[in-house]
């Protein structure tokens, strides 16, 4: 496959990290930070709707946890949200916002989210959505390639890709937190210096 094949199989905006982890000759930290570049300009692009819509499912959810005493019905959760979510024009997004706020009640079943409140949920399903969004646009579109740039072969590329997944979900988790005080994507920042264990907003994300 030629490179002009390979790169029309991926966004615009992905294409210049897909080509850095292909080459492999920039390091960890590089590589995160042109991949959350892209992944901050695919997010932007799917308009603030998500964090209104992650606030009203999480303020819903919440008093549904509260209302029912922890003992809550998870098929009428699943009702609410499918409610609110009645967007016929929203397409894609729609489908990504209602599988993140889904995998979030399954979260909440199985106690991955302990804190409910109309705060924890709202990011928990941003983290979701945003999630939904790296990997529709980027993380699974690279094993639908036959034949990767450079020659590069399948294991070293997903090789690479692992060892960027951790600080990706880190800076997700931080810009859902962001987003939900911001109520707007505008103010995602990319990082400016690697991501180790937690990210300071202030100071590590300018």
């Amino acid at each position: 496959m030629a490179d002009g094949d390979i790169f029309r199989t991926l966004k615009e905006i992905y294409k210049k990290p897909y080509k850095w982890l292909c080459e492999g000759k920039a390091n960890a930290d590089e590589c995160v930070r042109v991949l959350i570049m892209a992944l901050k300009k695919d997010i932007q692009a799917q308009g603030n709707l998500p964090i209104s819509l992650a606030q009203k499912i999480g303020e819903t959810l919440a008093k549904i946890f509260e209302e029912s005493c922890g003992n809550i019905d998870f098929g009428s959760a699943n009702k609410e949200i499918e409610k609110i979510l009645g967007i016929d024009e929203w397409h894609d997004r729609k489908e990504l916002m209602l599988r993140a706020a889904k995998d979030c009640i399954q979260e909440i079943r199985y106690g991955s989210v302990q804190d409910i409140n109309a705060n924890s949920v709202s990011e928990a399903i941003l983290v979701n959505f945003m999630n939904g969004v790296y990997e529709s646009g980027f993380k699974d579109c690279i094993p639908l390639i036959d034949k990767h740039h450079m020659g590069v072969d399948s294991v070293t590329l997903e090789g690479r890709m692992k060892e960027l997944h951790p600080d990706v979900i880190s800076i997700i988790s931080a810009w859902a937190k962001k987003a939900v005080g911001d109520k707007s994507f505008a103010k995602l920042r990319r990082p400016t210096r690697r991501q180790i264990n937690t990210i300071d907003m202030d100071e590590n994300l300018c």
